[in-house]
């Protein structure tokens, strides 16, 4: 699951504003496309796009005042 549908049905599970201080993420970014191709990165797991859907996402939901921490970060190395 994607960290866009995670947070999307986190929200729409009836998360409170109260519950929480910051929304704190680890945004790791994966290869995509054939292991006997060239290799990208995914878009959806880019870290701007990633931390541009979360914005998004919690503005969305009423959410846009809160801070986003990015408490770890990594990039795959695996190519398989």
């Amino acid at each position: 699951m994607s960290s866009k549908t995670y947070i999307t049905k986190l929200f729409e599970s009836g998360i409170k504003s109260d519950s929480f201080d910051v929304f704190a993420i680890h945004p790791y970014m994966a290869w995509e496309g054939p292991p006997d191709e060239p290799r990208f990165w995914h878009t959806d797991y880019l870290l701007s796009n990633q931390i541009d859907a979360l914005e998004t996402i919690m503005d969305n939901n009423g959410y846009g005042d809160k801070s986003i921490w990015i408490t770890e970060l990594g990039y795959s190395s695996n190519f398989t």
